[in-house]
């Protein structure tokens, strides 16, 4: 397999050591504001997502599935009630949502339990403080960056929580960088894409079956 390169970013995780740990990944977790976009909200305004990041996420999905012959489950836990989150869950028919949830272990203790998965098979993509429950107890953990919280990107990085810093932001498709980074390390980046490109009939049947998932909604 070839060994991850290093690209403009902070890794806190030895690059042979991240690509052995994608190998086994069976389930994402992705927090929303902040990850998805800038986190910005206001009375008339829900947080959005970027095509880009839903390109990259299928991508990878299609990837996992492609690794490990079965349906991988994305999840996205947030601390808010996000109709929008709601809506792309639906549309990309992940596994299901969280929403308002203040202690966001629970949601991966119950997750693991849900669908017998240890936790070092399990990765995460946050950005802030309220997800570091999360990744405490994820098996791999991929922090947003951000040039306004150096200090914490230094104590995620220090105690362990994070794996691999983005260099983009939430809003410039971090989860994208994640996706490709993900993609590349599995060795999967150019028959994913390609297959996907002729709409082969291996892509035709993951995509058929990740359409037949119906999303569950939990608080």
């Amino acid at each position: 397999m070839t060994e991850l390169q290093p690209l403009h970013h902070i890794q806190n995780t030895e690059s042979n050591l991240l690509a052995q740990r994608l190998q086994y990944v069976q389930a994402l977790l992705l927090d929303w504001d902040g990850v998805f976009n800038d986190g910005i909200k206001s009375v008339h305004q829900y947080s959005g997502f970027s095509e880009t990041d839903a390109m990259g996420l299928n991508m990878l999905r299609y990837g996992l599935w492609k690794r490990n012959q079965e349906m991988p489950f994305f999840y996205i836990i947030s601390g808010e009630d996000n109709p929008t989150a709601w809506q792309f869950v639906q549309r990309e028919h992940f596994t299901g949502l969280y929403i308002k949830i203040k202690d966001k272990r629970k949601a991966v203790e119950e997750i693991a339990q849900r669908h017998n998965i240890e936790h070092q098979y399990i990765a995460c993509i946050y950005d802030d403080i309220n997800d570091l429950s999360m990744a405490s107890i994820c098996g791999l953990r991929f922090l947003v960056g951000r040039e306004s919280n150096p200090l914490f990107v230094q104590y995620a990085i220090k105690n362990g929580f994070c794996d691999y810093v983005t260099k983009h932001s939430g809003d410039k498709n971090a989860i994208r960088e994640i996706c490709e980074l993900m993609l590349g390390g599995l060795n999967l980046y150019d028959v994913v894409i390609t297959e996907r490109m002729l709409m082969h009939e291996t892509y035709i049947r993951y995509f058929t079956e990740r359409n037949s998932i119906k999303p569950m909604l939990y608080q």
